[in-house]
């Protein structure tokens, strides 16, 4: 290493814990994942290099350090990484702010240099450069749609991968968490999210109309994942008792119940994120054709690394890498939602078609496109399935109406134009009944 200021003894290198007792300039000091740093801004000033131990080349926790370390609490000094890293990991160790690495000498033979260099041909950037300099004046800032449209532009030939590293590790687009109904396709996105930092939030809304099986395939692929900050909300208690006490808003109004019960908590939960990402595809549902990689939603920035991705995609992925299925997708669910509210699907129909079947909608309400909640067509053939029904209906009711013993007897006993208005208005009233209980 050619830089004058890269020299240091490793033998006068001391703990943090050792240099906060007696601070001197210019230190070398050690800084362990499971140290308390929290305190180190007012000190960087002395700190000349940060050594930080990499135990294994499967603990990401090194990365998230560095990146504490520049975004922070501002140290702008070298940061080194001492341990068994591999070459495939050193152009993500550059972007979080690692300056170099100490390897063991054997190690460093058996990974020939040109895997190196490709490292950093995939990532061809420090931790103080961007990989579009024409970008260095836009704020990623939801409120700044020039900035947005600059990155879909210049993103969108990249992997799922490249995205997820770039949003996570650029400091403008502030605090990020991930969106995840553990769902049929949820794995995919978090297993991607695990293997660049398993710390990254990941919001879990528990409607509490989940099925039984949803709740225990999270804790599952959590575990699975080594997700460690995998964050659950709900809808509040007062919320709940006010506008659905009894639980059965789902049966008369599905999109009030569903603002109650995600909308409404995400909103909530998102107050303390700039940025969240998603895991909406092109292919899911017509509306969804046109999504961005990058979209403004209110003050927020939206992220949808995986619109690309097709089924046979997602169905390759998880079997190259051994991921555990939502149980109900072998029953034929391929969207899965509340219990209430979700069914499986057949062949032929789009992903998401089990989702509030026979309802006019496609989204529960978090997701919008244009500012606006999506209906389809398939609100045309409810009209007419209902239609229909009601037709089948009043027939079927004046049938037994006119054969039933009781209802005869009372009704021959009107004069003969009440008995024709009793021969509409019964099955109207029965049909209100029905209406109502939702049988």
């Amino acid at each position: 290493v050619a830089e004058e200021n890269w020299y240091f003894d490793l033998d006068l290198t001391i703990t943090y814990s050792e240099f906060k007792i007696r601070p001197i300039a210019n230190a070398v000091i050690t800084v362990n994942p499971d140290d308390d740093y929290s305190d180190i801004e007012e000190y960087t000033h002395l700190i000349k290099v940060i050594i930080i131990p990499f135990t294994s080349f499967a603990d990401g926790r090194v990365f998230s350090v560095a990146r504490q370390l520049r975004q922070a609490f501002k140290y702008g000094n070298k940061i080194i990484v001492s341990g068994p890293m591999i070459s495939a990991q050193y152009g993500f160790a550059l972007q979080c702010g690692i300056d170099g690495i100490l390897i063991p000498e054997e190690l460093f033979l058996r990974q020939p240099i040109s895997l190196w260099q490709q490292a950093l041909d995939i990532h061809p950037v420090k931790h103080d450069l961007y990989r579009y300099p024409q970008l260095n004046n836009f704020s990623y800032a939801a409120e700044n749609e020039a900035s947005l449209d600059q990155l879909n532009q210049h993103l969108a030939d990249k992997s799922a991968e490249y995205l997820l590293r770039f949003v996570t590790n650029e400091s403008n687009f502030g605090r990020t968490a991930v969106v995840s109904s553990f769902g049929a396709e949820s794995a995919i996105l978090l297993h991607l999210i695990a293997q660049i930092d398993p710390s990254i939030p990941v919001i879990f809304i528990d409607t509490g109309k989940h099925f039984r099986e949803t709740i225990e395939y999270k804790d599952t692929l959590t575990e699975y994942l080594g997700l460690t900050n995998v964050i659950t909300i709900a809808p509040r208690e007062k919320d709940l008792r006010h506008h659905d006490n009894n639980g059965l808003l789902h049966m008369t109004d599905t999109t009030a119940c569903c603002y109650l019960r995600k909308v409404l908590p995400l909103e909530q939960a998102l107050e303390q994120f700039d940025t969240w990402i998603s895991g909406r595809k092109f292919y899911q549902t017509e509306s969804r054709k046109h999504l961005p990689l990058f979209e403004q939603t209110g003050h927020h920035v939206k992220v949808n690394p995986l619109i690309h991705w097709g089924h046979s995609a997602l169905e390759k992925y998880m079997l190259e890498h051994n991921l555990p299925k939502h149980p109900l997708v072998r029953e034929g669910y391929t969207s899965i939602g509340c219990s209430h509210c979700t069914t499986p699907t057949v062949k032929g129909e789009d992903s998401r078609a089990g989702r509030w079947r026979r309802e006019d909608k496609t989204e529960c309400g978090i997701h919008f496109i244009d500012g606006e909640i999506q209906r389809e067509s398939k609100v045309m053939a409810r009209y007419v399935e209902q239609a229909c029904s009601l037709v089948s209906f009043f027939i079927i009711t004046s049938y037994l109406l006119a054969s039933s013993p009781i209802i005869s007897l009372v009704v021959v006993k009107l004069p003969a134009q009440r008995q024709r208005h009793c021969s509409v208005v019964i099955p109207v009233l029965l049909l209100l009944v029905l209406k109502s209980v939702r049988l």
